[in-house]
Formats: C-alpha cells, sequence, structure tokens
C-alpha cells in the first residue's frame, strides 16, 4: 500500500512538473494570431504590433492572418476549432459575446467557445452630440432630451454593443431616445455631423478633429477615469449614470487550452506592451490604454460583461436576427 502511494504521488508530482515545462518549451513552430477585422484598422495595428514583440521573445514567426466577416464571428469560429496547443490564438474584442444576441444563426458562447488569455487594451466611448443641439452641457442635454421624448436620435454601428450600450444609457438616464443604426463610425459620425442624428457613443480618436473643430460637443466620457485628451469632460458616473462605455480588445485561445500555457502566453504579452516604445504606440498613436490583464482578470471580465449584455438585451427585448 506504501510502495502504491509512493507511485500514485511521484506521478502526481511529475504531472504536476510537467504542465509548466510544457509551457516553457512552447513554441517549437510559427504562432498564428487571427484578427477578427480587416487589415489597415487600429486592432490590426496593435496585433501587429504584440506580434513584432513575441517573435523577437520566442524566436518563432508569429504570423498575423485578417479574417474579418459576420462582425468577426468568422474568425471567432475558426479559432474556437483549432487544435488547444497555442499555436492559432484569436486577436478578438470584447464584442465577441454579443454574436447570440444579434445572430439567430450562431449559438457562439464565447465562454465555452474560446479560453482567456489576456486582455491587452481599452478605450471608453466618448458620448457626444452635434453643436445644432440646443443644450451644450450634460445636464440640459438630459433635461431637453426629456422634455422631447422620442424626438432625439442615436447613432450606432449595426447589431452591437453600442447598441446594447445606448439602451442601458436611456435607461440609467430616464430619456426616451430612438436608436438608429449605420454600417460604421463613418457613416454615423456623417449622420451626427448632419444632425440627422443628435447622439453618438464614438471613439475619441475619430471624433477629436471634431471636437477641435467645435461641430460635435463631448458629453461625458464612458471609462472609469477622465480621458486624458479630455480632462476637463465627467465620465458617465461623476454625471450620476452608472454605467461604463467604450471597448477593449485582448487574445483568445481555443477551448480546453491548458492553463499553464495561457499564461505563458499572457505573461509574454504583459511583457511585450509594456515597453516603453510599445506603450508609447499603443497610447499616442492608437489612443489606447494598456491593460495587459492576467489570464483569470480576463475571465471574470468576460463573464461579468456576458451576464451584463444579456440582461441588458433581455430588459429592453432585443430580438436576434
Amino acid at each position: 500500500m506504501k510502495k502504491l502511494l509512493a507511485l500514485t504521488a511521484g506521478f502526481l508530482a511529475a504531472g504536476l512538473a510537467a504542465a509548466p515545462a510544457f509551457a516553457q518549451a512552447w513554441p517549437s513552430k510559427p504562432v498564428t494570431l487571427v484578427v477578427l477585422t480587416a487589415p489597415g484598422g487600429a486592432q490590426s495595428a496593435l496585433t501587429r504590433l504584440i506580434a513584432d514583440q513575441l517573435e523577437k521573445k520566442w524566436g518563432q514567426p508569429v504570423i498575423v492572418e485578417n479574417k474579418p466577416g459576420a462582425g468577426g464571428l468568422i474568425a471567432s469560429e475558426y479559432v474556437s476549432r483549432a487544435a488547444p496547443d497555442g499555436y492559432t490564438l484569436l486577436s478578438g474584442s470584447d464584442a465577441i459575446s454579443t454574436y447570440p444576441l444579434f445572430m439567430k444563426a450562431t449559438k457562439f458562447d464565447v465562454e465555452k467557445d474560446l479560453t482567456s488569455i489576456s486582455i491587452a487594451t481599452y478605450a471608453p466611448f466618448i458620448l457626444q452630440i452635434n453643436s445644432k443641439v440646443p443644450a451644450k452641457n450634460f445636464k440640459d442635454v438630459i433635461t431637453y432630451a426629456k422634455a422631447n421624448p422620442g424626438k432625439m436620435n442615436q447613432a450606432i454601428i449595426g447589431a452591437s454593443q453600442q447598441m446594447l450600450d445606448s439602451i442601458l444609457f436611456g435607461q440609467k438616464a430616464g430619456v426616451d431616445i430612438t436608436i438608429i443604426p449605420y454600417p460604421g463610425g463613418g457613416p454615423a459620425i456623417t449622420a451626427l455631423l448632419g444632425d440627422q442624428v443628435q447622439f453618438y457613443f464614438g471613439s475619441y480618436s475619430v471624433s477629436l478633429p471634431h471636437f477641435q473643430a467645435g461641430t460635435l460637443i463631448p458629453l461625458a466620457v464612458g471609462g472609469e477615469r477622465r480621458h486624458p485628451g479630455l480632462p476637463d469632460v465627467p465620465t458617465l458616473r461623476e454625471h450620476g449614470i452608472d454605467m461604463v462605455s467604450g471597448f477593449w480588445y485582448g487574445f483568445y485561445g481555443p477551448p480546453a487550452m491548458d492553463k499553464a500555457l495561457r499564461v505563458k502566453i499572457a505573461t509574454d504579452m504583459q511583457e511585450a506592451l509594456r515597453k516603453p516604445e510599445v506603450a508609447k504606440t499603443v497610447g499616442e498613436t492608437l489612443g489606447f490604454d494598456i491593460i495587459a490583464s492576467s489570464v483569470d482578470e480576463m475571465e471574470a471580465r468576460v463573464k461579468r460583461e456576458n451576464q451584463l449584455r444579456k440582461d441588458i438585451a433581455i430588459s429592453a427585448k432585443v430580438e436576434p436576427q
């Protein structure tokens, strides 16, 4: 019996030692980072920036492959079917959790069909209005919207997290705002400038020239803190609206991927993002805050946000199409 216990203990010890050893020996061949958007955008730029650093760290090619389509579902499903060996990873975003809320044809579940590695960056949305609205600060705009129910429009990009954020904002602020979808950020900004819509949760980098020109007015920052480029603009929470609105980019692996390996990759990504030259590009050129989360931090955030979005969709009676 003692011999059996000794052998069992030995096997357990060997198994525990094998996991980190496996992670340390990895990678032994090229790694592919699959991006769910088309080349040329901010997510591709961020992914290539990280890939360059990881290639130096790992001593293996890190290939960036763009697979746009179906709002990112094509890339997400592709990685979900990959071998869980760490050689095929997804450069995705928090919007992945919205797929089943808007698409009737998919049962994709981010918590079951992918595994978390690390949240790389975050950028808050800026709640903004066009300068033609007859009110110029947050309090007066909300008062005006309440006095004119259903007469103010808010732009969103298709069926997306912006739609859920806009619904939640209306609920929290107690205003009846008509939501109008657009096929992209460009058309949404054009509609906002043309006074076809009055509200929009948009990105800082795209809207900055219009803020500077005075044609658009930033009312609130959707993040946890004020934006460094808009130090005088309060957050939604400072305005008394208990919510955050923004987006993050992060990396996922296929389901059943070894956690020790995911921790190694996350650690190497954290190291890459914190290099001064990388941090400078991410902050100044791309306009993102660096998060560089751990595996556990990403898992918790994905779970929390996934449930929140389900609750919003149910309360607003959003039907998948």
